[in-house]
């Protein structure tokens, strides 16, 4: 497995959280923290959610180094 060197799945990921959070409203999702400060995002058990926010979700999933898109089955 190779590495890029500088790139940091997880910058990249918690910048993307971080873009989720701010976009909570828009996206139909909710953010809590948990006991011990992490942040839980609710994107479809007790908040709407919905396709945007899932693929937001796969992108931060992916670090940000994959592209996700919707295609009709």
């Amino acid at each position: 497995m190779t590495t890029m060197p500088g790139v940091s799945v997880n910058q990249r990921s918690a910048e993307l959280v971080a873009h989720l959070v701010a976009d909570a409203q828009e996206l139909r999702i909710g953010i809590s923290h948990g006991e011990l400060g992490e942040t839980l995002i609710d994107a479809g058990s007790k908040k709407l959610g919905g396709i945007a926010a899932g693929l937001r979700i796969a992108e931060i999933c992916m670090g940000g180094l994959g592209e996700v898109t919707l295609v009709p089955s």
